[in-house]
């Protein structure tokens, strides 16, 4: 008995799992990244669920690096009922 609950269980953590899909593009612009064009480079991040896109992240590490002193970098992110913002992940997080 107990095999056959843990063969449940595992098959439902699995089915779960596989209905989550994520994509990550760890360099997009990666030919403007060669051409030293650094504000077209992005990290990118899709997040699915079931076949639906539900949210993504768009980072941008070098936002601002011709700006001597200002903040390196940026990020943008949204989800499905929680809206989008840029650079206030750390802040939504501590809530």
């Amino acid at each position: 008995m107990i095999t056959s609950t843990f063969h449940y269980i595992t098959i439902t953590i699995l089915n779960t799992f596989l209905q989550l899909v994520v994509w990550v593009d760890p360099l997009d612009g990666t030919s403007e990244f060669t051409q030293g064009l650094l504000d077209h480079v992005t990290v990118l991040i899709g997040v699915a669920w079931k076949g639906k896109s539900i949210g993504g992240v768009i980072h941008q590490p070098y936002f601002n690096y011709q700006n001597t002193g200002a903040e390196l970098g940026r990020t943008m992110w949204g989800l499905i009922g929680l809206g989008s913002t840029i650079n206030e992940l750390e802040s939504f997080l501590r809530k």
